[in-house]
């Protein structure tokens, strides 16, 4: 039977501020890359340690993997006045960008945070397109999973190439892992 996890409401919203203030200073930032970084944040998790970081349920989007409750919590993220949406003019579409209005609640464990980091620091200033391209290459769940249709956990274990950064092969010589 294949792992499932329950969400863990309040650990996916400090890990979206979490992320989301890390990532301020990056001028491509915006949903498309936020919610990349939520998935390979996860799925790494899941990877090396055994379970994901919030349990969330991630589905086969379009433009690479999101979480199913996202737009709740985003939702329910703004009403509580944690975050506020803005957008900007990119060209040819307009880009939201979640500013976080506080600081997560959550103190992640230091193997989560070296994990959230290194994925932060890997989609740093790259573009969204990128950041979504990776997604449909090292995303084995994704490719296999039709649109709407629920990514398996185990596919982040199936896939052995990791994110194509130097950083996630340091954090798993840190945690003693096998690249």
């Amino acid at each position: 039977m294949p792992p499932t996890f329950r969400i863990d409401d309040r650990r996916f919203k400090d890990l979206v501020l979490y992320v989301s203030a890390r990532l301020q200073d990056d001028p491509s930032f915006g949903e498309t890359k936020l919610n990349k970084a939520l998935f390979f944040s996860d799925s790494e998790a899941f990877r090396l340690l055994g379970e994901p970081i919030t349990g969330a349920e991630y589905r086969r989007n379009h433009h690479g993997p999101t979480a199913r409750l996202y737009p709740i919590m985003r939702r329910q993220m703004q009403n509580d006045g944690e975050i506020q949406l803005e957008q900007a003019d990119r060209g040819e579409y307009v880009q939201t960008t979640v500013r976080p209005l506080t600081d997560p609640v959550t103190e992640f464990p230091p193997e989560q945070t070296e994990i959230i980091d290194a994925v932060v620091d890997a989609l740093r200033n790259r573009s969204n397109s990128e950041v979504s391209d990776d997604s449909h290459k090292y995303a084995a769940g994704w490719r296999a999973m039709r649109q709407g249709e629920p990514i398996p956990w185990s596919s982040a274990i199936i896939d052995p190439r990791p994110l194509p950064v130097t950083h996630l092969n340091v954090l798993r010589e840190r945690l003693g892992l096998a690249a």
